[in-house]
């Protein structure tokens, strides 16, 4: 038996996320939902995915009202956002700086090359 492609069929065509049998009867190399369920994992795993987003929920929130009320961290916020609008405006200008500068070159490189 080869294994290609994580199915061990040899055929490829292995789905991670359903971990279905093909018609020769050969797993895919990956752990089913069914299977953690039937161990109980699914249940241990929820609870604590559970608690994550609540804790997550619960800090973001705290984090976000707080800087929202902070007039300094908005002045960072427009001094940072000019800044970036400022190098985006300078790039524009050195790219096509630079495009001119190129077509100028090659075309000085194709009317040398045909003398």
């Amino acid at each position: 038996m080869v294994v290609v492609g994580g199915c061990a069929s040899g055929k490829g065509g292995c789905s991670a996320s359903t971990g279905w049998r093909s018609k020769e009867n050969v797993v895919c190399n990956r752990t089913s939902f069914e299977d953690l369920s039937a161990k109980g994992i699914v249940g241990k795993m929820a609870g604590g995915n559970f608690m994550h987003r609540v804790m997550s929920y619960l800090v973001n929130e705290i984090v976000v009202n707080g800087l929202a009320n902070s007039p300094a961290f908005q002045r960072f916020a427009v001094r940072t956002s000019k800044r970036m609008e400022e190098a985006a405006t300078i790039a524009a200008q050195k790219k096509k700086e630079i495009a001119e500068k190129v077509k100028e070159l090659s075309e000085e490189f194709e009317s040398r090359r045909g003398h």
